[in-house]
């Protein structure tokens, strides 16, 4: 799944970060010096939570905005991750139409 979402948003004129885990994602962000504009994260993940992602990842990058993925219900994401001006959620399995109309839809496209 991951790799592909990488290739639609590539194809879309994304500038893509691939990473293999929440911690990955962290180190990575922590390096960028652009602005990092959108995660796509599971919520539920064996290390480390989506939203505690998120959430580090937004202490150096304040702009970013976040599409939480799950196969679980929206219920699994304390309301308060998704009720944000800057977060959305999409559920698995998803179309690449959705996940391409989610991420316009949060970075304002």
């Amino acid at each position: 799944m991951r790799k592909l979402a990488c290739r639609v948003l590539a194809a879309q004129g994304h500038k893509v970060i691939e990473t293999q885990s929440g911690f990955d994602a962290i180190e990575k962000a922590k390096n960028q010096t652009e602005p990092i504009h959108l995660l796509l994260t599971d919520v539920v993940m064996p290390e480390i939570k989506g939203p505690d992602v998120y959430n580090q990842i937004a202490a150096a990058h304040p702009e970013i905005k976040v599409l939480y993925m799950s196969g679980y219900s929206e219920n699994v994401l304390d309301s308060r991750h998704v009720a944000r001006k800057n977060a959305g959620f999409i559920q698995k399995p998803f179309s690449l139409q959705e996940l391409r109309r989610e991420v316009d839809e949060l970075l304002g496209g």
